[in-house]
């Protein structure tokens, strides 16, 4: 957690992540921020004057912020915010923007106010310009996975975690274990995840849309639903 100083102002990029009404004229804003995790501040007269803010506040955005802890204490303020990424792709694809948009639920959800978690702001970044670019279903699910990763549960597809065996009639995913178990080693209810593992390079890069993949890309999204619900109570989709 990073301590403001009272008086202290403090510059970062960010992404909103929440935004609430406060009285009649102000806003509530959370923000993850590029080098002090989640921060929240009260932007005065957001909801009054149309002009302090113009559109920039918008939860696609990734902007230029400047907060400060007032002399007399209270709520840290929102001075000023600049726009330095618009994701145009990204805004103008329906889609898209949809998946944009449960990234930054998810986010939200599973980031405490306060909480800093390296490599996260960048992986949003990294996700939001691939979403405009490769096909939108694998991107949704490399960014689950990394995204569980950067939370501290990587969980490991590509064979099985007890006998690392890449090569199985079936594999079944166990949250407790943390990855694919296959048959020989799994003794619980025969859910099948997956017929075969998936190449760790699956994840780094775009390919096809063969049948074999879009079965990978189905499966996972499955199995990192039940991480996200297992590790940290909350549903993904």
């Amino acid at each position: 957690m990073v301590v403001k100083k009272i008086g202290e102002s403090l510059k970062d990029q960010a992404f909103l992540l929440r935004s609430v009404p406060y009285g009649d004229d102000h806003r509530i804003l959370s923000f993850l921020t590029a080098s002090h995790g989640r921060v929240e501040a009260i932007a005065l007269g957001a909801r009054k004057s149309a002009r302090r803010f113009s559109g920039i506040l918008d939860f696609l955005h990734c902007l230029e912020i400047e907060t400060q802890v007032p002399r007399r204490g209270g709520l840290t303020q929102l001075l000023h915010c600049e726009l330095r990424e618009p994701y145009e792709g990204v805004r103008a694809d329906y889609e898209a923007t949809i998946v944009a948009l449960k990234w930054i639920r998810m986010v939200s959800r599973v980031v405490p106010e306060g909480q800093s978690v390296p490599g996260l702001f960048a992986l949003l970044q990294e996700g939001l310009s691939s979403l405009a670019v490769y096909r939108r279903d694998w991107v949704d699910v490399v960014f689950l996975r990394q995204l569980l990763g950067r939370l501290g549960f990587l969980l490991d597809l590509s064979r099985c975690v007890l006998c690392h065996r890449d090569r199985a009639e079936a594999f079944y995913f166990s949250a407790e274990e943390g990855g694919l178990l296959c048959e020989a080693c799994h003794r619980g209810p025969k859910v099948q995840a997956l017929a075969g593992a998936i190449p760790g390079d699956f994840w780094e890069r775009e390919s096809g849309a063969s049948e074999e993949e879009g079965d990978w890309v189905r499966a996972s999204r499955a199995i990192f639903a039940a991480g996200f619900r297992h590790y940290l109570g909350v549903d993904p989709e």
